[in-house]
């Protein structure tokens, strides 16, 4: 009876793990899109595919980190066995776009279109991976001669946990004092002559962490512009836009205010870089704060 039951225990935790694991991966609604067909496969309730334009890109947004995974299926003309070639955009927060070469796909022999006339193709997966935080994602189809249809899925993978490490080089250090939560964080004070430097090594995500510093006689926003170096080169420029804090001092005072806190998240490409920050524009002064966490994905699940 204690084998029987004890038996039974581990299929009902089996069962419960892998509907855990299934259930991380969520089906993701564009906020903007195109055209939405339905598609019918065999007894299969039917689903929703949205179709990709040259002109108007269909887009979804996500919190990372986590892997986007695109199907896509494309329409075939009459007595094809394959679809024809085509090419998928995606550009990811406006800035990083990617380009995919799609094969001929096959024709599915179980799936249809409800209400339209004209075969369709088995799914094609697409896959990628996105750092932690806020992202848009904006998709198109190129090349295409037959019309493309597309639905997303994202897998949510554990939340980073931000840790420091010694900075190779500082810049002067500068303690803030949350007054709403009485906590202290330290900054590093960068200019675009004294920087802030950290060694990371592969497979690792880093937070970048700043704000901008005004002077006692600014009021309006104050923009500034941010280098990232990767082994002495800049790789990205990222501009910022920051009002006055409303709940952050300096602890030991100062003619300067701290501005509203920014954000920005890098993965690590493979093998190991050094990375420094400084401020692009010369008159100009703010805080930086870097935290890293090495990835970590789900285990796959066949």
């Amino acid at each position: 009876m204690l084998k029987k039951n004890t038996y039974i225990g581990l299929v009902f935790l089996f069962v419960l793990v892998n509907s855990t694991s299934f259930a991380s991966k969520k089906l993701i609604k564009p906020y903007l899109h195109n055209r939405v067909v339905q598609v019918k496969s065999g007894e299969k309730s039917t689903t929703s595919y949205y179709s990709l334009s040259r002109k108007y890109g269909t887009k979804i947004k996500v919190n990372g980190p986590g892997r986007i995974t695109l199907y896509l299926r494309s329409s075939v003309v009459e007595g094809e066995k394959y679809s024809t070639p085509f090419t998928v955009k995606y550009t990811i927060d406006g800035k990083k776009v990617k380009v995919r070469k799609v094969k001929p796909i096959a024709v599915s022999v179980k799936s249809k279109i409800v209400r339209k006339e004209g075969l369709i193709s088995v799914v094609k997966k697409i896959s990628f991976t996105i750092p932690p935080g806020k992202h848009f994602i904006d998709f198109i189809v190129l090349n295409n001669e037959s019309r493309v249809y597309s639905k997303y899925y994202f897998e949510k993978f554990p939340e980073p946990q931000w840790k420091t490490q010694p900075l190779t080089e500082k810049g002067e250090q500068v303690i803030l004092v949350s007054t709403k939560k009485n906590k202290e964080n330290i900054y590093y004070r960068v200019s675009s002559e004294k920087g802030i430097s950290i060694k990371a090594k592969e497979k690792t995500y880093l937070r970048i962490m700043f704000r901008a510093e005004f002077k006692a006689y600014m009021f309006s926003d104050n923009t500034l512009r941010l280098h990232i170096k990767e082994n002495g080169k800049i790789i990205k420029t990222i501009q910022i836009s920051s009002t006055r804090a409303k709940y952050s001092v300096y602890k030991h005072g100062g003619k300067l205010v701290p501005g509203t806190l920014n954000r920005f998240y890098m993965t690590v490409p493979k093998g190991n870089h050094e990375y420094e920050i400084v401020v692009a524009d010369k008159s100009k002064t703010a805080l930086v704060k870097i935290s890293f966490d090495e990835k970590r994905y789900p285990k796959k699940i066949n």
